[in-house]
């Protein structure tokens, strides 16, 4: 646009006498407060809005939608904050820690009466991290992968009452309920099929690496740890109600949840038959 003495040329090239109108920003534009039903775990924070409503920041990282005239570029995928690696570190190793608990305790008891638990709990740590490291890290980096493909913000936030939960319930009881944490993305503007896929990466790459490790498994009897927990991990968020990526995935397709649901039946009770008749 080229301004002249009494007025301005617009984009077409037409000349107007009287100066150009401050044009009002559109509805929705600018920070606002979250009120997207997949952002319901962010606490008191923010988001900005394009021109066309759909969410392009979380915690001041931002993320370009995709468009018709723009493709998703590789380095949108795989950002993090320094806040959210931390958190996803300090999320894993208290897992890792869990794990390690009920391990070293076996039999449903509790890892406090067991004698010379230190031992123990270092004794099972190293396949507990590993278990923890394929299982859970990976199923949450992979709904964020997959959210920030389709240029939806999405980010790992720690569940401080679930880390709390988890070691006292390993430490007490000698059971593991964990929910440490969670990727949380939003929807905004997003259909069902693209938050299907966004819910189905989690439980999809449990699956893989489950299938990875199952043969391996006979070889080395550790790993049905990792086989079990992958299968398990998957199935639980297979659940089709509420937050679950199960109910993700119904929406979108009933037919690859119902797929999805059978290959993790059939293997998680393959699993847990190997260690039954195995005795692990």
């Amino acid at each position: 646009m080229w301004m002249g003495p009494d007025g301005y040329y617009d984009e077409e090239g037409y000349y107007h006498r009287s100066p150009p109108r401050a044009r009002a920003p559109p509805p929705g534009y600018g920070p606002q407060p979250i009120q997207d039903p997949y952002y319901n775990q962010y606490r008191n924070s923010q988001v900005q809005y394009d021109q066309y409503g759909r969410p392009v920041v979380v915690r001041r990282r931002y993320i370009t939608p995709v468009t018709e005239r723009r493709r998703i570029k590789a380095r949108d995928v795989g950002m993090f904050t320094a806040r959210e690696v931390l958190e996803i570190i300090v999320a894993t190793a208290v897992l890792a820690l869990a794990f390690a608990m009920v391990l070293g305790a076996s039999g449903g008891s509790s890892i406090i009466f067991v004698p010379d638990p230190l031992k123990l709990i270092l004794q099972a740590l190293p396949i507990s991290i590993f278990a923890t490291v394929t299982s859970f890290t990976a199923h949450e980096l992979s709904h964020k992968f997959m959210a920030q493909r389709h240029g939806l913000p999405a980010e790992f936030v720690l569940n401080p009452m679930g880390i709390v939960v988890a070691l006292a319930t390993a430490a007490i009881i000698g059971f593991l309920f964990a929910l440490p944490g969670a990727v949380v993305f939003s929807g905004a503007g997003a259909d069902e099929k693209t938050v299907g896929k966004v819910g189905a990466a989690g439980p999809a790459m449990n699956i893989v690496l489950g299938l990875i490790f199952f043969p391996l498994m006979f070889l080395f009897p550790a790993l049905w740890l990792v086989v079990f927990v992958n299968f398990f991990l998957a199935g639980f968020n297979m659940l089709p109600f509420g937050q679950f990526d199960g109910l993700k995935i119904w929406r979108w397709s009933s037919a690859i949840y119902v797929g999805m649901m059978a290959i993790i039946v059939v293997m998680f009770l393959l699993s847990w038959f190997h260690m039954q008749i195995f005795g692990i």
